[in-house]
């Protein structure tokens, strides 16, 4: 993990999700760890309630020390400065949790400052690749923010992963670029003061509004998200979401389209007279994620859904992942994480109604749930089945070694119903398996990977190949 001027750890941070869930799931620190990024200050706060003394294993000790000096970096250092290149023979494909490439060559430089009331970053990246053969550079990453008491206002393209799942996140992931946009956020996790509330435990709250792409169907749609997440009890972390897409060219943006919105009143079928002015498209979901530490085992179950529609108040026509995971600590101090997931994105699927065609997608949003011609959710996208077991082995010197291998059926309905820029996957049922390698040297990060395929994977933007290599490597001034 690199400790960053930023108040919050990204996305792309694989060894600290690694050292939050072995506490978390050891129940020795209580914060919510399904909604990314997650602040510095939630992480601080429970850090100075652990009792090293107490950690049950060397792999517990080595993840306390491990956030320890993490934290005391960042308070440590309020400006700090990196540059990375990716490189790789394809695009990637299927992102999952720390997965922030998107395109097949990367190269980046990135400065990160913050005071006593702002942060904020400026990352100038410079890609090449399968989705867009045309060099060109993004400011992805970049934010400028200001802090009063618990809240964060800002501006910018954030990484965010909302869901407790490792291969895949139903509203909000990694796999496509970031939306720009502005935000609302409480900085830490902190537990309401109110006796009307408490019972809430540690709560997360999000909301903002991003600027989608010119080049779409509905050009110029805005992008919405709100999430709130609690802890009821310790172990029980519960989140609830809601995205939309709303506006763009000949779509109504007024204040009353968008009150319509937020109030659920945008739910009409193509038959329905006030279709021409619904106001939106949006999904609505719950995760939750429950750790049996408090049983003494380190392991963990969860679940997230997403609804395209509403009967009665509730998400309907779902589309679900539903996974577990757990640790072993090794003598040594070396971490051991194993996971197994089930994603299914057939709306209805799970429950025996498959409505196919219809999850990610809308009838007058045409390029669907998707940015830059990829999902902003899934990375699997629409009327898609896979199982995935992954492995992430961290030894004491933080040497990170990970892979995972998935079964897969993507688009078993067989239509592309994706307006351009398209995203949707060709119809393939076959399987990926991915390892790779991270470690440091002195100030440099490098990783190392292969992934291979069973057969080809395409969307009509790009093709996997057979195999694709990939590198990185990142140094910290």
């Amino acid at each position: 993990m690199t400790a960053k001027a930023a108040p919050w750890v990204t996305p792309d941070d694989v060894s600290a999700r690694l050292s939050l869930t072995a506490l978390v799931d050891a129940g020795v620190m209580r914060l919510n760890i399904a909604t990314w990024p997650i602040a510095w200050a939630s992480i601080d706060r429970e850090l100075t309630r652990v009792d090293e003394t107490r950690l049950s294993s060397p792999g517990l000790r080595r993840a306390y020390r491990h956030l320890v000096f993490e934290v005391s970096r960042v308070k440590q250092n309020s400006v700090l400065a990196e540059a990375g290149l990716r490189a790789s023979n394809e695009s990637p494909y299927l992102n999952g949790f720390g997965d922030t490439q998107h395109e097949k060559n990367e190269a980046w430089l990135q400065l990160e400052g913050r005071g006593r009331h702002w942060a904020g970053a400026l990352k100038v990246t410079a890609l090449e690749g399968n989705y867009d053969d045309v060099p060109h550079a993004r400011l992805d990453g970049s934010y400028l923010a200001f802090l009063a008491g618990n809240w964060v206002i800002g501006a910018g393209a954030v990484e965010r992963w909302w869901g407790p799942g490792w291969s895949n996140a139903l509203s909000l992931s990694t796999n496509a670029h970031p939306v720009p946009g502005l935000f609302l956020r409480r900085l830490a996790d902190d537990a309401p003061e109110s006796p009307w509330f408490s019972w809430m435990g540690p709560v997360s709250f999000e909301a903002f509004m991003g600027q989608l792409e010119e080049d779409r169907y509905v050009s110029d749609a805005k992008f919405l998200g709100l999430r709130f997440s609690m802890q009821p009890f310790a172990g029980l972390e519960l989140g609830f979401f809601r995205n939309a897409q709303w506006g763009g060219e000949g779509r109504p943006q007024s204040l009353s389209s968008l009150f319509d919105l937020l109030l659920g009143r945008d739910n009409f079928s193509a038959e329905d007279e006030g279709k021409s002015t619904e106001p939106g498209n949006q999904i609505a979901g719950v995760d939750a994620r429950y750790s049996l530490g408090r049983w003494g085992l380190p392991l963990a179950l969860y679940m997230q859904f997403y609804g395209e529609d509403e009967a009665n108040l509730i998400p309907s026509k779902r589309a679900w992942i539903l996974g577990g995971e757990g640790s072993v600590y090794i003598p040594s101090g070396d971490l051991l994480k194993v996971w197994v997931e089930y994603t299914n994105t057939i709306a209805g699927g799970l429950e025996g109604t498959p409505k196919y065609n219809t999850a990610y997608n809308h009838s007058i949003y045409k390029s669907g749930y998707r940015f830059g011609g990829r999902n902003l959710g899934s990375a699997f996208d629409s009327d898609s089945e896979v199982f995935t077991l992954g492995t992430l082995y961290q030894t004491s010197r933080q040497a990170l070694i990970g892979g995972h291998f998935d079964v897969l059926k993507l688009n078993k309905a067989g239509d592309l119903r994706t307006a351009a820029p398209g995203g949707e996957f060709y119809q393939t049922d076959t399987w990926s398996a991915t390892g790779f390698y991270q470690n440091n040297w002195r100030q440099w990060q490098y990783t190392a990977g292969l992934t291979v395929y069973g057969d080809q994977i395409a969307t009509q933007l790009a093709n996997s190949g057979d195999f694709r290599i990939f590198v990185e490597g990142v140094y910290r001034f």
